[in-house]
């Protein structure tokens, strides 16, 4: 499929890191109102480079224009892509008012064009082992999720540094002033409404706790640096969402069930860890001991957390877009060692899955997964959080979406293990230590806890 890009600023590296990885997608032009910006990246990625929108809409050899403009321009350039025949594929949120995000979705479907949108994190291997091993039964019925983004008080960190690879500085005037929600709610409402169906209620709060981030910052209403937000689903599972700017750096979703719990350790990375905890009476009994929870090696003899689920093979890939380019200095070793700390040990996302997506589902004839639908969904969901006051109330979405099918991660089934006669004599010591009585009766065997790592009936 045939790409065509509409805004070059900090994302677009993030977009194109991965391009030599996606054989099915050939980046043809790209375009910005900044003119240097657009022949900086378009020489860097092989690219022609247009001066205005319309004139890289008019070239008839784009099929799908990515839109990495800035939110308040998704919108225009979205419904103008549609109307010039070319498939969408938007950056989030879809845009900042629902009745446009519905009327892109008409537009798409009345022209017989696709239109999806990040996140699309929920395409990842690990996010494919936690929706398989919620679908196996691993944790039982699921019942609540703690979904956490906190992602550190960002105006204490030097944001007016920091550049991407290219050179672009990061937008923080335009970040601060659309506020955290809704630039990061939708990837945890995304894979949760991808697992568990559409959201049934929102009960959301929003708050600004820090309004003076920035000296730059015009005098407008602060966006929320803080969110909250109780999502219900219609299978009956529960998650509350945090996002915020103000708390350290926390990405972690947790999914709890009757029987266990999944824990993946970062959202926005690809492959992180995943950790399956089956419920003991040792597992959970251990947790009130204070040196216990504090003692990573002591929490995982006694089974906190579990154990890391294999995620599969590592797909092959054809080297990322090295850090040396038009406009950038050669790279260093330095430079070698902070970019493997950045794929492997902080965030690594493939920002092409969902554009790689909607090339397959062009050759197949099918919607792509994010369909529009879901996409409009996950938009609504996050306005309504973003859109809160500090007097939280229930507010039930009018949008839904056909079940997502995500496809299934090869590698080793979930079986769930048999206890032994030792842990099951551990499981009987630590409940008698809940026996406040005078008795040295042996309490009996609870209903719902029969054995470490497996469940009674």
């Amino acid at each position: 499929m045939r790409v065509g890009i509409v805004g070059c600023g900090y994302v677009v590296d993030d977009y194109l890191r991965t391009l030599p990885d996606h054989p099915e997608l050939e980046l043809v032009a790209v375009t910005d109102r900044n003119p240097d910006r657009a022949r900086q990246v378009a020489s860097r990625y092989h690219a022609r480079w247009y001066a205005t929108t319309d004139e890289l809409l008019e070239d008839s050899a784009i099929q799908l224009v990515v839109n990495l403009t800035s939110p308040e321009s998704h919108f225009e350039v979205a419904r103008a892509a549609l109307l010039a025949g070319k498939h969408v594929y938007g950056e989030k949120p879809l845009t900042l008012c629902f009745e446009h995000a519905r009327e892109l979705v008409d537009l798409a479907r009345e022209c017989g064009l696709m239109l999806s949108g990040a996140p699309c994190a929920l395409l990842g291997d690990s996010w494919g082992v936690v929706q398989q091993l919620v679908k196996q039964g691993a944790v039982g019925q699921p019942k609540v999720v703690y979904a956490e983004l906190d992602d550190n008080p960002i105006h204490l960190m030097r944001p007016q540094e920091w550049r991407s690879e290219s050179g672009t500085p990061w937008p923080y005037e335009n970040e601060f002033e659309v506020g955290c929600t809704l630039e990061h709610a939708s990837y945890h409402v995304a894979m949760l409404a991808a697992l568990f169906g559409p959201v049934v209620s929102v009960t959301p709060f929003a708050a600004c706790l820090i309004p003076d981030k920035s000296p730059d910052l015009p005098a407008t209403p602060p966006a929320p640096d803080l969110s909250v937000a109780v999502l219900r689903f219609g299978a009956g599972v529960v998650a509350r969402l945090t996002c915020s700017t103000v708390a350290p750096y926390d990405h972690r979703l947790r999914i709890i069930g009757d029987e266990g719990m999944v824990t993946l350790d970062e959202c926005w990375h690809n492959r992180s860890p995943v950790h399956l905890e089956t419920f003991t009476q040792l597992s959970l009994n251990a947790r009130k001991l204070r040196m216990i929870r504090h003692s990573p090696l002591l929490s995982r003899l006694v089974g906190i957390r579990g154990r890391r689920r294999p995620l599969g093979a590592e797909k092959p890939t054809a080297g990322h877009v090295p850090a040396a380019g038009p406009g950038i200095g050669p790279s260093s070793w330095a430079m070698r060692v902070r970019n493997h700390l950045r794929r492997h040990q902080m965030i690594s996302m493939d920002f092409l899955l969902g554009p790689q997506d909607m090339a397959r589902a062009l050759e197949e004839g099918r919607d792509p997964v994010m369909s529009p639908e879901f996409v409009l969904h996950v938009t609504e969901v996050t306005l309504l959080i973003s859109r809160a006051s500090s007097h939280a109330q229930s507010v039930p979405p009018t949008t839904t979406f056909a079940p997502i099918d995500l496809p299934t991660i090869p590698g080793p089934q979930w079986q769930p293990t048999a206890g032994t006669r030792v842990s099951q004599r551990l499981d009987d010591f630590i409940v008698s230590l809940h026996n406040r009585g005078t008795t040295a009766t042996a309490p009996e065997k609870p209903d719902r806890l029969s054995a470490p790592g497996r469940l009674g009936d």
